[in-house]
């Protein structure tokens, strides 16, 4: 069996850059209960999805600035197919072994495994093996992310929420989420529509309470 080097990967976004738009996704998921945007949560560990019935991802901050992104794609990943590749092949002896064995604590099968130590790494994968699941994973799926038009679908100004949904990732890589960044977003949203076809509603306090734990706020 013929396998590549360690792998490289250049399409995925600095870690702290990728830290900051999956908090947004936690701040999103707080903000508008309960069962809309429900798809992420701040942990112990740092972030992890909760919708896993196509898959699930974790993204995990470890000391010296490095981070694990973890996960499976149920629908398109092949690690796991014979012989299943070993995800932990070359890396570096930093990583959290015990926790990726089990990330959620529920004994899920784990099919990825990302470090980040100044820059992405992965086990070397065989020859023929077309997909690890990793472009399906909420955290990097870049034109839906995150759920961008989950929420222009409940906005009664589309053309002002997308502008506000993109103010707020750029605040959220430069660190400066406010209570302003996310009233604008929230107030451009249907809140009749969210009530009656969401069954959801918006808590701006909750909202800006993780965004200030996942360390997207000034100070």
């Amino acid at each position: 069996m013929t396998v590549h080097s360690p792998g490289r990967p250049t399409d995925l976004p600095r870690a702290e850059e990728l830290w900051a738009d999956a908090a947004v996704l936690a701040v999103l998921s707080a903000g508008l209960r309960p069962g809309y945007l429900e798809q992420a949560e701040l942990d112990e560990h740092g972030l992890r999805s909760l919708d896993s019935q196509n898959g699930w991802w974790t993204l995990s901050r470890w000391p010296h600035g490095r981070m694990v992104l973890c996960g499976i794609d149920d629908d398109y990943g092949e690690t796991l197919l014979e012989p299943p590749v070993d995800l932990l092949a070359g890396g570096p002896d930093w990583l959290p072994a015990d926790y990726l064995a089990d990330p959620l604590g529920g004994g899920e099968t784990v099919g990825l495994v990302y470090w980040w130590d100044g820059s992405w790494g992965r086990a070397p994968y065989p020859d023929g093996l077309r997909d690890d699941g990793l472009a399906g994973l909420a955290p990097v799926s870049r034109e839906e992310w995150p759920w961008r038009h989950d929420i222009l679908d409940c906005a009664s100004d589309a053309d002002e929420a997308g502008a506000a949904y993109d103010a707020l990732l750029s605040a959220a890589r430069s660190y400066t989420v406010d209570e302003a960044a996310l009233g604008r977003l929230f107030g451009a949203l249907d809140v009749g529509r969210l009530t009656t076809e969401m069954h959801a509603s918006i808590d701006l306090t909750a909202a800006l309470d993780v965004a200030r734990r996942a360390g997207l706020t000034q100070g």
